[in-house]
């Protein structure tokens, strides 16, 4: 989900006056029929849903939201979004529906199972900027609130505890750049960096992430809490991913003299 509003990008991390933003639950009407339009036995919108919420982008705040387990399918559930600035509250409500995960075909969930080997691993999701037969696209990808331009290098899908998929960009700045250095870059070498690329960000977030979560660490910038979601994303945004992309370990040990 994604709010407009006229905030700087420094709202929410600024040292004086800096600005708050309050989610909280309003009503709840269960799928079963149960509870009506209040809150009933819940009353804390943490027993629902998992809220993130990220530091405004050019006046976009993006909100992710994951049910928890008591959540149910078909639930509805009314949420407050509350903005201060300087004396001046913004106040927002709407609802949010609890669907049924999207069960894919049977063939494609054979497919994966066999791919994964029932391992546990997130699923590597190639993303395109133009829709390609058997990716996703960049609007694709909009739609449910994973943000994808140029510089984005990948996403992290966080579902509770478990990261769920990595959403790889295939027409990331970083990408294009590294294939514009190698000159007449053929079709073997085109195959060749994205395999690269794909493997350097796919096992890289993972080990983030699991080395992240098994030493129970927590994020900061300055005095600011962050989200491990977008600690990762700025991560690879930076030129953390142009280094896994232009060294291998050849150039490693030759840089050191090794």
């Amino acid at each position: 989900m994604k709010l407009l509003t006229d905030v700087e990008n420094q709202y929410f991390d600024r040292t004086q006056d800096p600005g708050d933003m309050r989610i909280s639950l309003v009503g709840l009407k269960r799928g079963d029929g149960a509870g009506g339009n209040a809150p009933g036995e819940h009353t804390g919108l943490s027993d629902l849903l998992n809220v993130h919420k990220s530091s405004p982008s050019d006046g976009t705040i993006r909100i992710v939201l994951n049910p928890t387990k008591v959540a149910r399918v078909d639930d509805l559930i009314q949420i407050r979004a509350e903005l201060d600035g300087q004396g001046v509250e913004y106040e927002q409500c709407f609802w949010v529906r609890i669907v049924d995960e999207e069960k894919p075909n049977e063939n494609t969930k054979k497919e994966e199972e066999t791919k994964q080997e029932n391992f546990g691993l997130p699923q590597p999701r190639l993303v395109y900027q133009e829709k390609k037969e058997g990716f996703l696209s960049w609007e694709e990808c909009g739609t449910a609130f994973i943000e994808m331009d140029y510089n984005t290098v990948m996403h992290p899908l966080v579902t509770g505890e478990q990261l769920e998929a990595i959403y790889i960009n295939m027409d990331s700045y970083v990408l294009k750049s590294h294939k514009g250095h190698i000159k007449s870059i053929t079709e073997e070498q085109i195959k060749l960096a994205d395999k690269k690329y794909i493997s350097s960000v796919y096992f890289h977030t993972l080990f983030l992430f699991a080395i992240a979560k098994s030493r129970n660490y927590s994020v900061k910038q300055g005095e600011n809490e962050k989200d491990l979601t977008d600690f990762l994303k700025d991560v690879f945004s930076s030129a953390y991913s142009e280094f896994l992309l232009n060294f291998g370990t050849e150039q490693l040990m030759a840089s050191l003299d090794l």
